[in-house]
């Protein structure tokens, strides 16, 4: 008993000392303060120039195919982009239906024209209709502005028939 009456002595005495009249002392509760942030992030945007974009790859004759992997008709285009934030990086990648056999070649929807795709590159990227290889760029100026090719090919050992080449691509377009 004699030790219980001393700790508990030795409490009051040091609780009594910080309890100094004219002084104002926190009870046993630290003092908390909460601070909310708010904030909002974007990814850097750009206006497209032009959301529908035809490229005419004019007319070829069939004798110009000499086989698997012949290219012709290379019209180049360009995707442009204007109003972009500093700094913002344009990527692009392209989706579609692959040629038979070929998935860097686009199929011909044609309504003839059989053995015949679209090939679609920037630069050396050959882009492929499940969207996996990308072209990029930083805006300067606020401008961005993607140069293409596009090209009839023959993708197989097929001799091409003459016809309608038509091909849908989509390009697609994320910001960093």
């Amino acid at each position: 008993m004699l030790s219980v009456n001393k700790t508990g002595m030795a409490a009051l005495l040091i609780s009594g000392m910080f309890m100094v009249p004219g002084v104002a002392c926190a009870d046993t509760v630290s003092p908390t303060a909460t601070v909310t942030f708010s904030g909002t992030f974007v990814a850097p945007t750009c206006t497209m120039d032009s959301k529908t974009v035809a490229v005419d790859l004019g007319m070829v004759p069939v004798g110009d195919f000499t086989g698997p992997g012949t290219v012709v008709a290379t019209t180049p285009f360009t995707l442009g982009f204007s109003n972009c934030d500093e700094g913002a990086v344009v990527v692009v990648s392209a989706t579609g239906t692959p040629a038979d056999g070929k998935a860097d070649d686009f199929q011909n929807d044609g309504s003839a024209g059989h053995n015949v795709a679209v090939e679609i590159k920037s630069g050396e990227t050959v882009m492929d209709a499940g969207g996996l290889n990308t072209v990029e760029q930083t805006a300067e100026d606020g401008v961005v502005k993607f140069p293409f090719t596009a090209n009839m090919v023959q993708p197989g050992g097929s001799a091409p028939v003459p016809g309608a080449v038509t091909s849908v691509v989509t390009l697609n377009v994320a910001y960093r």
